[in-house]
């Protein structure tokens, strides 16, 4: 419905809003000089305060070119990269101009990233043509500046000659080696290896480079999960590319943290702007992030060890919670134990008190009398003493059972029995030999004749 067109002036810039008109080709008004005549609008923030001003015009009869655009833009003379924002004393040029360089980096729509002979540059653009690493690029655009690092806004690439895959440059930690004699360093690896400590020059931006690291974490983002990695004490992210999100979570499945990784992607540095003014003026990187160009370029090298601190604490509650547990069953199951040991103790001394007294009397059983008369017999042989044997038998005890019934002659029995008990010595046994019989055994008697 509307047409919004971005005017650089001296003063800055403004944005001028029409009406589409069909049949308009606007983009040829890209890197010209116009004259606008419309209404100027308010620009005003959430507190109704004015922050700017924007243009409103009916359409392109209010609209005067003044010097018309270049009809090609990729004619116009290349710039290399390391010449971007270069101090020069005449004022700067608001046209377009034209860079060239290899694609280390593609994401349709999104961001490209190239390098000359000179430096590298990642460049915004919203074109979504499908370029592959190693392509030889011409890129228009509009120079501009971010965080001290040129940057290339309206930016419109185009393929020059298809090529082949880049070699990354390795970050390593241990490029460098000081063990000559001098103190001095040398380098260890190829010219292909940089130290980490190089990796914050400003002409690492747009390179390809691989760089090996701890995963510490990651952030959610709406582009998938960016990671953190951390090589030596330097933290820096690692972003994946805009398509990730879809499939991330069946390729990252083996990024757990803790993971020794290598990554191989793009370079983009962060100036620290506050350094750089309050210093010697040079500007110089607070940190850099990792461009991936697909998940692939993620290589797991060795996995964490799964004994982590938290795991191992949870394992030693475990096994502590195991060990109490399994203590208080055994202390547990050992009193019970001891309460059966008692029990049976206590069922066979009353087994064994019942087969061996009568239930009636209490008196000794038939079993009992034997027994002890064999170990009364052998101390009177051991000791030459004596012993006497009585039996005893209550008359007319059938009477009384006929008579008063059995519960009186039962009564009759215990009456006797503890009778006979209290006219015996407690080492005597007195015995039920069966009915209303009873046998009474005297043990160790010196004098037998006044038995």
């Amino acid at each position: 419905m509307h047409v919004v067109l971005t005017v650089a002036t001296a003063d800055g810039t403004v944005t001028a809003t029409t009406d589409k008109e069909d049949g308009t080709n606007y983009s040829a008004l890209v890197d010209s000089e116009i004259v606008i005549r419309g209404v100027a609008a308010p620009l005003v923030n959430s507190r109704r305060q004015l922050t700017g001003i924007r243009l409103l015009f009916p359409g392109m009869k209010t609209v005067t070119i003044t010097e018309p655009a270049p009809s090609d833009p990729f004619l116009l003379p290349v710039r290399s990269l390391s010449s971007l924002l270069q101090y020069s004393p005449h004022a700067a040029s608001l046209h377009r101009i034209h860079l060239r360089g290899r694609v280390t980096l593609s994401w349709p729509g999104h961001t490209v990233c190239v390098v000359d002979q000179t430096a590298g540059l990642c460049i915004q653009t919203a074109d979504r043509t499908v370029l592959f690493e190693g392509d030889l690029i011409d890129v228009a655009g509009f120079l501009g500046r971010e965080d001290y690092l040129p940057s290339i806004t309206a930016a419109t690439p185009k393929l020059v000659k298809s090529g082949g895959p880049l070699t990354p440059v390795t970050i390593s930690a241990e490029a460098f080696e000081t063990d000559h004699e001098d103190g001095g360093t040398a380098l260890k690896a190829a010219h292909t290896e940089i130290p980490m400590a190089n990796a914050f020059e400003t002409d690492r931006n747009g390179e390809l480079v691989r760089v090996e690291g701890t995963l510490v974490g990651r952030n959610q983002g709406l582009n998938g999960s960016t990671l953190l990695l951390s090589s030596r004490g330097v933290l820096f992210s690692v972003a994946p590319p805009t398509e990730a999100k879809e499939n991330e979570k069946q390729i990252e499945s083996s990024w757990a943290d803790g993971s020794t990784i290598t990554v191989t992607g793009v370079f983009v540095g962060k100036v620290d702007e506050q350094q750089t003014t309050r210093q010697e003026g040079i500007a110089r990187l607070a940190s850099f992030q990792i461009l991936l160009r697909s998940p692939k370029d993620v290589v797991v090298i060795r996995k964490p060890s799964p004994w982590t601190p938290r795991r191992v604490l949870i394992l030693l509650g475990l096994l502590l919670t195991g060990t109490l547990a399994a203590l208080a069953w055994v202390v547990a199951l050992r009193k019970r134990v001891w309460r059966q040991t008692i029990l049976l103790r206590e069922s066979e001394e009353r087994f064994r008190h019942m087969a061996l007294h009568d239930a009636l009397t209490g008196l000794a059983t038939r079993l009992l009398l034997r027994d002890r008369l064999d170990t009364a017999v052998d101390a009177a042989r051991r000791r030459q003493t004596g012993l006497a044997l009585l039996m005893v038998d209550l008359d007319k005890f059938k009477d009384i059972n006929d008579t008063f019934g059995h519960h009186a002659g039962d009564e009759v029995l215990r009456v006797t029995a503890d009778r006979l008990l209290a006219a015996v010595r407690k080492a005597d046994t007195v015995a039920r030999f069966g009915g209303d019989e009873f046998v009474v055994l005297l043990a160790d008697l010196l004098d037998t004749a006044n038995c």
